[in-house]
């Protein structure tokens, strides 16, 4: 049965073994590295993974080319392709077509709604141009009032502070309760012993 099976060209990265669009993952094949990318990785040139149209749940990946087809490793789908599970190619595809439509359609009214958005925060900073009083000094005159602005300011300030009243020593005495409470022995205390 896995010799009739249609094969296909597999692809290896760190995010699994990828055939016809789905992602796969083998244990055997990562245990040897093969899921590594970088020189020193010895992987088999042209490796192919049978896959059977009528159930994408496992893949076959041969691992060479003179042992097939008995000698095969399982695969297993992998990542956010397990949901294709129990499919059919076919009806993957209709899934991805769908879920590509349904994208496009969320990207275009995002698109549309920026664009109302920007359109309203440009009619208001027109709006808000339109509405700000209009002033015929210079700008050199603007900057030049600056400082004599700020030392009135300034005195206003000290002022506003000399008529608030400072605030002055907030020990209270003691009172004869207090003093009562204390842990110090009043003067009228006399010993037993000297009372004699």
């Amino acid at each position: 049965r896995k010799a009739l099976l249609p094969h296909y060209t597999a692809s290896f990265s760190r995010e699994g073994i990828k055939v016809n669009g789905l992602s796969y993952w083998s244990d055997r094949a990562q245990e040897l590295g093969w899921m590594d990318r970088g020189k020193g990785v010895s992987r088999p040139a042209g490796l192919t993974v049978a896959l059977d149209p009528s159930d994408v749940s496992t893949a076959w990946l041969y691992p060479d080319i003179a042992g097939r087809p008995f000698d095969a490793w399982p695969c297993r789908l992998h990542g956010d392709d397990r949901r294709y599970s129990g499919m059919s190619l076919y009806e993957v595809k209709l899934e991805k077509d769908g879920s590509k439509a349904q994208h496009d359609l969320t990207v275009k009214a995002f698109d549309q709604m920026a664009g109302r958005v920007r359109k309203g925060f440009l009619n208001t900073a027109e709006e808000a141009k339109k509405a700000a009083p209009v002033s015929y000094r210079s700008r050199s005159a603007a900057i030049a009032e600056i400082p004599p602005n700020r030392k009135t300011e300034r005195i206003r300030e000290e002022r506003a502070e000399q008529r608030t009243p400072k605030m002055g020593d907030n020990t209270e005495e003691a009172t004869p309760a207090q003093e009562e409470s204390s842990s110090s022995f009043p003067n009228s205390y006399t010993p037993k012993w000297l009372r004699k």
